[in-house]
């Protein structure tokens, strides 16, 4: 998405990518393939009685046709603005693609943005992150998009609040008000001025799977764990059961009765199928089994390596400066911790919600300390 201050005005607009009119350009680059020339043909032929047909004037209404088409998917926007008034009050418009008028919300002084998810019908994996404007009793839905497109929503909320002066309401945080000139503030400095946000202290849960350990003298920290927290034995089991009712259950049909590969392979003596099966099986479960995170505080970044049997195969990094929000999500899988900042969004999976929660208020609670 990309900002623009339009000096002859006290206006702002924030530009991203629109769909409004994809279905419009697919259909001018398919009529421009498959029915420009058959239709002008048949134009010319029915309506203006003309037996020699000219080709050429077919084939360039088709291409103009593709052009438009693809420049319509290309150059549609999804534009926000922001007009706000020296007395606090201000408008603002959201405008998506090049065909349609565009919505424009009056605010009062007072007004706030409000960013939160939203469940939908479909349960977690239909959540949306939802960006509204609040004034009094009044409730406008500026923007709606799915949780993945997280980022996109808090950069859509901040430039509204940015530009118009207006607090950001959050509510998974107990309904915090944040003042527009603090969205940039770093999580150490945001939860001296907001102390709701480090939230209670964390309480350990029973068997919990997660290393701790100091560095430097406590200055530092690394959190570690292994394949127990990492969420993934659910796929490990979900595997296991898939292979053994490809193997027992009675799946293909012999004469009038059906029968299962076990008493293929028993019948014909040879098992290479289940020899094979059982490697490829082993070789996932060996995988998954190896699979690890290490979370580093230290220094001034925090950095989160994800590990094959101790090898390090990737690794994300964040400046603490930057570092804006440590929040925990539940998701239909498990759960995972956010690291959040305005370029970057690092997620960390764990198994369950309650892990999940502990973790997080571990960080937030420790980095709130560094300087």
């Amino acid at each position: 998405m990309s900002a623009e201050s339009q000096s002859q005005s006290t206006k702002a607009s924030l530009y991203g990518r629109s769909y409004a009119n994809v279905n419009l350009g697919i259909f001018l680059i398919f009529f421009g393939i498959v029915g420009a020339v058959p239709l002008y043909a048949l134009t010319m032929n029915i309506i203006f009685k003309q037996p020699d047909i000219e080709w050429r004037v077919g084939i360039v209404i088709g291409l103009v046709s593709i052009i438009l088409g693809a420049l319509l998917i290309k150059y549609s926007k999804l534009r926000f603005q922001v007009a706000p008034n020296s007395d606090g009050s201000g408008t603002i418009s959201v405008q998506e693609g090049l065909l349609r008028r565009p919505m424009v919300y009056s605010y009062s002084p007072g007004a706030k943005i409000k960013l939160a998810m939203a469940n939908t019908d479909a349960g977690a994996a239909r959540e949306l992150m939802q960006v509204t404007l609040m004034d009094g009793s009044l409730y406008y839905l500026l923007d709606s998009r799915p949780i993945s497109k997280m980022q996109e929503s808090r950069i859509i909320a901040e430039f509204f609040c940015k530009k118009s002066g207006l607090k950001l309401l959050l509510p998974h945080y107990g309904n915090l008000l944040l003042e527009s000139t603090d969205l940039d503030l770093p999580f150490p400095e945001r939860v001296k001025k907001y102390p709701t946000l480090i939230g209670v202290e964390p309480s350990k849960p029973p068997s919990c799977p997660i290393t701790i350990t100091d560095l430097n003298g406590g200055i530092d920290r690394r959190y570690s764990w292994g394949f127990l927290a990492n969420g993934l034995l659910g796929q490990l089991i979900s595997l296991l059961m898939i292979a053994f009712a490809i193997a027992c259950l009675p799946l293909f049909e012999e004469g009038d009765s059906y029968s299962s590969l076990l008493n293929y392979a028993m019948q014909m003596q040879d098992y290479t199928f289940f020899y094979a099966g059982i490697a490829v099986v082993g070789l996932i479960a060996a995988v998954l089994l190896g699979l690890g995170v290490t979370i580093t505080a230290e220094g001034y970044r925090i950095n989160v390596s994800y590990k094959l049997w101790g090898l390090v195969y990737k690794q994300r990094s964040m400046l603490i400066s930057k570092l804006e929000e440590i929040a925990a999500k539940e998701k239909s899988t498990g759960a995972c911790v956010l690291l959040i900042s305005d370029d970057l969004i690092i997620s960390i999976r764990l198994s369950t919600p309650i892990l999940a929660n502990y973790l997080a208020s571990e960080l937030r609670h420790f980095i709130a300390k560094k300087e």
